[in-house]
């Protein structure tokens, strides 16, 4: 009934629109009430195509590569000279929100080396913001000595000594990813490379993960984090591709033994699966497809309850996208189909919070009320993706995620090139 009452004020809307159209006096009056009854058209289709989940289809390869080029772009420019992207933008004021986080500022290191790595040309402006971006972490990643070995860790801040083991392990991904597309640069980033390792295998509990962060001169909190256990996981795989060392070999091996054995949990999803893609093709083993088929079945169990939301779950759908490069060959054609099928809707519903750069109208909710917002700052805002429609930001990680999720099918899946 809410869908339909919802459905039925934003055609009235349009009819408006529509009308007022029609009595514009002018061709550029014309062209504007156009854009605005394209974004109330938008709007209605995020809220349709719940409806028509059995008959969605998958987004066309130019359309995901656009998606990708766009979102690196806007990345590139969210970076501030020092190195450090700005976080979190209001296209619809032209302002940035105070925060930050310092996770995902490795997160978007990340994602950019992540199409270093896949692209067949290099991108010299994407390298340059990359190096940059490397150069931010190494200055707030003194070295210094723990347990007898040298180590590095990504502080929060230049005046905060405290490490957060995420920020480490994605800024130590991103280096890889980086050096893997550009081997000449491998020497330049040796050091920070061993650094970041040697604090990952430190933070290894001896029977558990990995303790989320550390205060130089005290040492490591034994708390966990499910999504840093992840992500030290997943960089220590990308390691043992890169360098190969039994140490890092034992660790993986004893780290995929703990969390398996732990309840499924959604925090964990996401990177848990993106590690286990590069395990199977490190070591091929029947228990990483066996954990991550029955992981997977129950996080799309999950989702079903979701997917009337209007906020971005780019996350949750990157999460089925590593799962399905792993269980593809290992799994039924009925399975695949299935998974495959939930990540063209997801792919479909998280397209339309990308905000582009024809269209500056879009229908926001403010207050629970319907607004038709411009975006004051197209130039800043084209390319990047909204936290959601009543949330209408663009958090850095929201990005990361779209831009993962769509170039692993595009590339991993699809076959495609960028």
């Amino acid at each position: 009934m809410y869908f339909k009452i919802i459905t039925l004020i934003l055609i009235t809307m349009a009819v408006t629109a529509a009308s007022q159209t029609a009595f514009a006096e002018s061709s550029s009056d014309i062209a504007d009430l156009q854009l605005q009854l394209d974004a109330l058209k938008t709007y209605i289709s995020e809220l349709s195509l719940n409806a028509s989940y059995q008959s969605v289809t998958k987004v066309p390869d130019s359309v995901l590569r656009t998606s990708i080029q766009d979102g690196v772009e806007w990345l590139v420019n969210a970076q501030e000279k020092n190195g450090h992207f700005a976080y979190e933008f209001l296209p619809y004021e032209d302002a940035y929100k105070s925060g930050d986080n310092i996770v995902r500022q490795a997160g978007a290191l990340f994602i950019l080396s992540e199409t270093a790595r896949r692209s067949t040309v290099e991108n010299k402006k994407t390298g340059d913001t990359i190096e940059n971006a490397i150069t931010y972490f190494e200055s707030l990643s003194p070295l210094h000595t723990y347990d007898g070995d040298t180590v590095a860790c990504v502080q929060k801040t230049a005046e905060t000594p405290t490490c957060m083991l995420g920020a480490t392990a994605l800024a130590l991904t991103g280096i890889l990813g980086y050096v893997e597309a550009n081997p000449s640069k491998t020497a330049d980033y040796k050091q920070t490379i061993e650094a970041y390792k040697t604090f990952i295998l430190k933070s290894k509990k001896e029977e558990g993960g990995f303790r989320d962060e550390y205060r130089q001169g005290s040492g490591f909190r034994e708390k966990e984090s499910p999504f840093s256990n992840g992500e030290a996981l997943l960089a220590l795989v990308r390691y043992q591709q890169f360098n190969g060392y039994s140490e890092v070999q034992t660790t993986i091996d004893t780290s995929f033994t703990y969390l398996k054995s732990l309840p499924y949990d959604a925090s964990l999803y996401l990177w848990m699966m993106a590690a286990l893609k590069d395990m199977q093709i490190l070591s091929p083993k029947v228990e990483y497809v066996e954990y991550a088929k029955a992981f997977t079945q129950w996080r799309m169990n999950l989702l079903v309850s979701s997917r009337s939301t209007l906020r971005n779950y780019c996350a949750s759908t990157e999460g089925l996208v590593s799962a399905y490069s792993l269980l593809e060959g290992h799994a039924t054609s009925l399975q695949l189909q299935s998974l495959r099928h939930e990540i063209n809707y997801w792919h479909q519903k998280n397209l339309l919070l990308q905000v582009s750069a024809e269209n500056p109208y879009r229908l926001i909710t403010e207050g629970g009320k319907f607004v038709l917002a411009k975006n004051k700052n197209v130039e800043q805002s084209a390319g990047g993706f909204l936290t959601a429609d009543d949330e209408p930001t663009q958090r850095i990680d929201f990005t990361q995620h779209c831009v993962s999720s769509y170039l692993q099918t595009l590339v991993d899946i699809d076959g495609q090139s960028l």
